[in-house]
């Protein structure tokens, strides 16, 4: 009998005997199906992705099925997918542990339900006792390398004997796609580490959920359903609806108790935001490949790494990290977990840093000691804020907003700053600091009355009030349209004496100057009335030794409501001074489009030295190339020699001389450019070097009185305190803070053109400062240059200017007859339509203006920032130039058809003029648009 049952089996005939010995239990499961309460499948998912694997419901009477225990070849019209191999089967197949039972399996179609088939599989020996060990598989080609999937499948162990038992169901995923062979045995003799398989369970009384989650470690993978049963023919385990899908990864990316991998330039751009308000920080990167992304983050050394939750796979990942504590500094590493080099890896960024901060508790302003919550129009007064506690993180950054002021903001300044303000306008202005860093913000409030300039009353000549003859300024305003101000100073017969009488921008003054020599005043000596300009400057000299009367007066005629001016008076030397120039124009990099703005000021800067009684023995030029009377080119070794050979030789036997080193180009911070197409040793010259020669110049030549004008963007670091030219007795002078950019104008550079101006007006280096400084203001707010003149590092405070005041290059011999730049009265946009429209000025001169022009500001222009490469290019204007050509009489006008048509109104226009002199008028703007101005003051 046994060996019938072995022929039989070999010739593939024990199923047709099995089907006839076992024809009654069949008949009796289907019965099953119509009782009152079949064993129905629960709730199931459907396949989420059907392209992951092939037929996932087993329904339409296909499943697929191979079994080389039946016959060498599939058999006829079995279908099987397009490309299925036994290498790479995307078919259902039979599996089982070889050991136990040999199983066999069929499409089950007997239950009430649309869709019902399953697959159903029971032992093939039929013995009660044989324990079956199987299930089915499928390869899954296709899948992304690394990421997670979830394998789901329903199951259900059908028991219809008491020797029928279950103990397991589960499902599972092979990680590399790696299965039996059917095509030769497939039988599983052992599973590979690569294998992992969900939770078991036991679903005896209809149909339950299995499922299993694990990353692909390949571009395939397997999945499997496993059965461990004991019973006979009777005992079936039915398979059916299955679901594969890619899902969140919930398994950390790396074991962080372990040290961290070396980091990966896999991973970028990582950065963060800190809210120190909410205690939290967003950080983010990007990742070169598709990833999982996880945050690990502690308390610097605080021990253990926590862990985010998984970012989504992709190559963009955020985490948000809430719940920080206060005033903890915090490490961060970023990790990815994706496909390199041929295989799944764990990968990590540089650990970074940051801080949560110590919160600012308060701060108080304090006003200066004369103010007593009053103030005068016209002066300066310096604001004083002192933020807490002293321990606070720093940065610590201030943004300042006063009435009538535009707002000042001071970047790191630490737990004290300053800024000073004037009015030019009475009445009570409040002052309001913020004071902000990593963690918080805090506010405080100063309130001062502005009543009216301190030298009232001043009506009358009686009752004048005093001024010195050292060109220091006296702030003073007009309070109507007939005010008269009065001011006397005592002369000296044969003295030459400077009256200047100067507006600043935003002023309605328009000043008139007569000189008396007796108080009741009789016939004046001498008076100047000019329309051409607001300014009062009058050279004149006394005939007698005595006291002189100043009488000044608004221009009646000129309305106005904020009627500053500046006032001072000085004695003329008789003869030029003695001096020494050293001029430097430098250059960044050949072809540079502003190289002949370059050129122009600093020659304009030669020219007016020479205007000033210099000789060409008092110059020493220095240009990259050959360029009009240089004497060398320029570089580091040949400025050295400049200042410490050449200057200190012509200035031995001349005590008490003039000795300025006038400087353009590009710059960075704490850098200015000699020639940047040279050898780093070459190239470039430091705040420090220039002052240890400088230095060396004071010690070998007594008295000398050094004054340093930096025309560069970034200038102010050469006086800031990280390396300072400041010193005792020296003035510089910065075009432009230590943070920010310069302009160039159309043909030169903006501060120069007008500091330059203001020179060759006669005026002193405070007095042109401020000139060009207010220019500067009108046409580039996002420009504000420095002045240091009392050592200490910290420029424009109140009481810098007092020597620069003192310090001219005028004489009577080189007076000569007086230049008056260009006055812009007024200036005017026609009625826009469709983006056109007409500027119009009016601009006054004693002579006549050579040039009038407009640059043109859209609503959406924005300061330029400065490069990231520590290089400050002297900034190229990028708005639009309009030339106002001449109409006849003081008008000009010109055409521009580009201005904004959504925002009408809003573009800003600024005017400027230069005459037949070279001489630059203050610019006029008008329009909408306004700028932070970056610090006027900095001071801790």
């Amino acid at each position: 009998m046994s060996k019938l049952f072995l022929r039989l089996w070999k010739k593939g005939l024990f199923a047709f005997l099995v089907l006839l010995v076992l024809a009654p239990l069949v008949f009796s499961m289907e019965s099953y199906a119509g009782q009152d309460e079949p064993p129905i499948k629960k709730d199931k998912t459907t396949a989420l992705t059907q392209s992951l694997l092939h037929n996932p419901n087993f329904d339409n009477g296909i499943w697929y099925e191979f079994n080389k225990r039946y016959q060498a070849a599939y058999p006829t019209g079995v279908w099987l997918p397009a490309g299925n191999t036994y290498d790479d089967p995307q078919d259902w197949r039979l599996w089982f542990v070889n050991g136990t039972a040999i199983i066999d399996a069929q499409a089950n179609a007997t239950y009430r339900q649309s869709n019902p088939e399953s697959v159903e599989m029971w032992p093939f020996d039929y013995s009660a006792s044989t324990r079956m060990v199987a299930g089915l598989y499928q390869a899954v080609p296709g899948v992304t390398p690394c990421r997670s999937y979830k394998f789901q499948m329903y199951a259900y162990s059908r028991q219809e004997e008491a020797s029928d038992s279950l103990n397991a169901l589960r499902v599972g995923i092979e990680q590399t796609g790696w299965h039996p062979d059917s095509a030769v045995d497939p039988a599983v003799h052992s599973w590979p580490s690569t294998m992992v398989w969900g939770e078991p369970k036991k679903y005896t009384g209809g149909f339950g959920p299995l499922e299993v989650t694990a990353t692909a470690l390949s571009n395939k993978i397997a999945v499997f359903s496993y059965a461990d049963a004991l019973g006979g023919a009777s005992h079936k385990i039915h398979w059916d609806t299955t679901s594969l899908v890619a899902v969140a990864r919930t398994e950390n990316l790396i074991d962080a108790s372990q040290p961290l991998p070396a980091p990966s330039g896999v991973i970028q751009n990582l950065s963060r935001t800190v809210d120190q308000v909410s205690n939290s920080a967003v950080v983010s990167w990007n990742t070169s490949v598709n990833a999982y992304g996880q945050l690990l983050y502690r308390v610097k050394g605080a021990g253990s790494w926590q862990y985010s939750a998984i970012r989504p796979w992709g190559t963009s990942h955020q985490v948000n990290l809430t719940g920080l504590q206060a005033g903890a500094t915090y490490e961060y590493v970023a990790v990815a977990y994706g496909y390199v080099g041929g295989a799944c890896k764990s990968l990590v960024s540089n650990v970074d840093e940051f801080n949560m901060g110590t919160p600012l508790s308060g701060v108080n302003i304090t006003g200066n000691e004369d103010i007593q919550g009053v103030g005068y129009l016209g002066q300066s007064y310096t604001f004083t804020a002192n933020a807490s506690p002293s321990n606070a993180t720093e940065p610590i950054d201030y943004v300042w907003q006063a009435s009538d002021q535009s707002q000042v903001t001071h970047p790191d300044s630490g737990t004290q700053d300053s800024v000073t303000f004037s009015w030019n306008t009475i009445g009570v202005k409040q002052i309001k600091v913020t004071v902000s860093n990593v963690a918080n913000s805090v506010e405080a409030t100063y309130v001062i009355d502005i009543i009216g300039d301190e030298y009232e009353p001043d009506d009358t000549c009686s009752q004048a009030k005093a001024i010195s003859v050292d060109g220091v300024s006296q702030a003073r305003t007009f309070h109507s349209n007939a005010d008269v101000d009065w001011v006397y100073f005592d002369g000296t017969a044969g003295a030459a004496y400077f009256v200047e009488a100067l507006t600043p921008p935003g002023s309605d003054a328009d000043v008139s100057l007569a000189v008396y020599d007796a108080c009741p005043p009789g016939a004046p000596v001498t008076s100047q009335a000019y329309t051409y300009t607001l300014d009062a400057r009058l050279p004149f000299t006394a005939t007698e030794t005595g006291r002189f009367y100043l009488r000044l007066q608004q221009d009646p005629s000129t309305p106005g409501t904020a009627m500053a001016y500046n006032l001072s008076v000085r004695i003329l030397p008789q003869q030029a001074a003695p001096g020494a120039l050293v001029l430097v124009a430098g250059k960044l990099y050949d072809d540079d489009p502003l190289q002949s703005n370059i050129y122009h000021a600093a020659d304009a800067a030669y020219q007016m030295f020479k205007n000033q009684g210099y000789d060409d023995e008092d110059i020493y030029y220095l240009t990259p190339d050959a360029h009009l009377d240089a004497d060398a080119r320029s570089t580091h070794a040949n400025l050295f020699w400049a200042i410490s050979e050449w200057a200190a030789d012509r200035l031995a036997s001349q005590p008490n001389s003039s000795f300025t080193l006038y400087m353009v180009d590009h710059g960075g911070y704490d850098t200015f450019y000699l020639d940047g197409t040279l050898s780093d040793e070459l190239a470039t010259v430091s705040p420090s070097d220039l002052d240890a020669w400088l230095t060396d110049l004071e010690a070998s030549v007594p008295g000398v009185q050094v004054n340093v004008i930096v025309e560069a963007c970034q200038s102010g670091s050469f006086i800031d305190l990280q390396e300072t030219l400041s010193a005792e007795g020296r003035v510089v002078i910065a075009s432009t803070g230590a943070q920010q950019p310069a302009w160039a104008t159309k043909d030169g550079v903006l501060f120069s053109d007008h500091f330059v101006t203001a020179i060759n007006q006669g005026m002193n280096l405070y007095t042109g400062f401020q000139q060009a400084a207010s220019a500067v203001e009108i046409a580039q707010p996002a420009q504000t240059p420095w002045l240091d003149d009392d050592g200490d590092g910290w420029p424009n405070e109140t009481g810098d200017g007092e020597t620069a005041a003192g310090r001219d290059f005028i004489s009577v011999e080189t007076l000569g007859a007086l230049k008056w730049p260009p006055y812009i009265v007024s200036a005017g946009l026609d009625d826009i339509v469709a983006g056109q429209g007409v500027i119009t000025a009016e601009v006054r001169d004693d002579g006549g203006a050579a040039q009038v022009w407009a640059v043109v500001y859209p609503p959406e222009y924005e300061p330029p920032a400065l490069s990231g490469d520590g290089v400050g290019e002297l900034v190229l204007e990028s708005a639009f130039f309009v030339t106002l050509t001449h109409q006849g009489g003081n008008l000009y006008s010109g055409e521009y058809d580009g201005f904004s048509t959504l925002q009408l109104g809003s573009d800003r226009v600024v005017i400027y003029a230069m005459d037949d002199d070279g001489m630059m008028g203050r610019p006029l703007s008008i329009g909408e648009k306004r700028y932070v101005y970056l610090p006027l003051v900095l001071k801790h």
